[in-house]
């Protein structure tokens, strides 16, 4: 069934459908414009929440941060290994990056992102050198061929998503974010 959907009327079934694709992967790949508006596309290790936001670390001196620090709208495509037709499930969507602000969002994210990528002590300090970014979708596209061949669920956000305490990315003047750099800083 083809549906378009506002997240308000979105059933339970069909959230946790896209949410668990979301959740089973753990490669997004984001795509931006440089200055000139050419696309440029990077693949980054991410989180999801239950509200299909995206999280993941990255420099400010990345080539998809500084795109997104001029221009905070992004896509993004998420899917799972296929070698047919029939095995083609994946997420595209379209929405806004904003680096979050929340020193409380950010010790849960880092948390969660060590325990899910193996990361140990050694990159602690790559880590809080890092931005955490968050993706908030506007829209929304679901495949799923193991259920009929163009089998999706389509939904635009009607409100605004973005957790609380988040901005659109900033250049900071150094490379280096103190323990009180812009990921933790609070509101």
């Amino acid at each position: 069934m083809n549906e378009k959907i506002g997240y308000e009327e979105l059933q339970s079934e069909e959230i946790g459908r896209i949410s668990r694709l979301l959740r089973s992967q753990s490669i997004l790949v984001l795509a931006s414009a440089d200055r000139d508006g050419l696309p440029r596309s990077a693949p980054l290790f991410f989180l999801a929440d239950e509200m299909l936001r995206l999280y993941w670390f990255s420099t400010w001196t990345s080539r998809h941060s500084r795109n997104c620090a001029r221009d905070p709208r992004a896509a993004v495509a998420i899917s799972r290994p296929a070698r047919n037709w029939r095995q083609i499930a994946g997420v595209q969507m379209e929405g806004r990056v904003a680096v979050v602000r929340s020193g409380a969002l950010r010790r849960r994210m880092t948390a969660e992102y060590c325990a899910r990528f193996g990361l140990d002590e050694s990159f602690a300090e790559t880590i809080r050198k890092s931005s955490l970014y968050c993706f908030t979708p506007e829209w929304v596209r679901y495949v799923d061929n193991s259920r009929r061949f163009g089998e999706k669920i389509e939904l635009r956000s009607k409100r605004e998503v973005n957790p609380s305490r988040t901005n659109s990315p900033r250049r900071r003047s150094s490379g280096r974010e103190s323990d009180r750099g812009a990921g933790s800083r609070a509101g």
